[in-house]
């Protein structure tokens, strides 16, 4: 893939021109398989870094349920059934394969507190990946100083989630998204 950049110094009339090659390297989701070895009626939940899902149950569950469940989770953002039907009802012996769409690179398998197996069909690669953060507050009162790089910012007990967003992306210089996994905090020390 080639690209152009121009540029063109204020003193002068002259426009350069600078031609740069290189080789884009794409994202590869990671694929999971989730091999049911259950029998019906038999429950499980699934596990992600350290984060369980619902239950399901064999025979009454759907592909869907599963989707859902992991959605939930806060160490995962967004999943594909590449194979499989959300309507789907989960049984015995079947095979569903889990494409992550969010998190990237090589991933810690889902591991299932059933007889469940789960293999890659198809490892994660990632030119470079977003870091995330976790962050916990539960102050009534005062501030926080943080500092990245040569800025500082003040963060004030009631923030709303949206100031302290917009702090937080001012002292980085770059766009910050902040997730509420349980989508009910109003301040960044919300104590509900």
């Amino acid at each position: 893939t080639s690209f152009k950049i121009q540029l063109r110094d204020q003193r002068e009339a002259e426009v350069q021109a600078i031609m740069a090659k290189g080789t884009l390297i794409e994202f590869i989701n990671e694929i999971q398989r989730l091999t049911l070895s259950s029998n019906i009626g038999d429950r499980f939940h699934l596990e992600f870094r350290g984060q369980n899902t619902v239950e399901f149950e064999v025979g009454t569950s759907t592909c869907g349920d599963i989707v859902d469940g992991l959605e939930a989770l806060p160490s995962i953002g967004r999943i594909h059934l590449p194979s499989n039907s959300l309507s789907q009802v989960i049984n015995s012996r079947d095979d569903v394969d889990i494409e992550f769409v969010t998190e990237r690179g090589s991933l810690d398998l889902i591991t299932s507190s059933g007889h469940e197996t789960v293999t890659k069909l198809q490892e994660g690669e990632a030119p470079y990946r977003p870091e995330r953060q976790a962050f916990n507050c539960d102050a009534d009162g005062g501030f926080a100083t943080l500092t990245f790089g040569d800025k500082t910012s003040r963060v004030n007990f009631d923030d709303t989630i949206s100031v302290f967003s917009s702090k937080l992306s001012f002292l980085t210089g770059s766009t910050i998204t902040i997730v509420d996994p349980d989508d009910f905090i109003t301040t960044i020390c919300d104590s509900q």
